[in-house]
């Protein structure tokens, strides 16, 4: 299934070909401090798979049902397109 992402200072969106539904995002640099540090602490400790689910917790708690029409591959895609090039968690 295809995705397009659009991007502004403050929301990052999402469109699936096939849903009638948008889900959106704050974008990357306005993300809770508690998301933020909850996978910034798990990155230090070592464990980015953990870091990784602390975001897809919040992509499922911030677009609901958009976990169910989308692959997991999709789901790492849109995570670095939501995240930029080169910034990671903290920056």
């Amino acid at each position: 299934m295809e995705y397009t992402v659009e991007t502004s200072k403050e929301v990052f969106e999402i469109k699936v070909k096939g849903s009638k539904s948008k889900f959106s995002l704050p974008a990357w640099d306005r993300i809770p401090a508690r998301v933020a540090f909850a996978a910034a602490k798990a990155q230090r400790k070592g464990e980015d798979v953990d870091a990784g689910f602390v975001l897809f917790d919040y992509i499922d708690e911030q677009c609901p049902g958009l976990m169910d029409i989308i692959s997991e591959g999709q789901l790492v895609e849109i995570v670095k397109a939501w995240r930029g090039e080169g910034v990671e968690l903290g920056e």
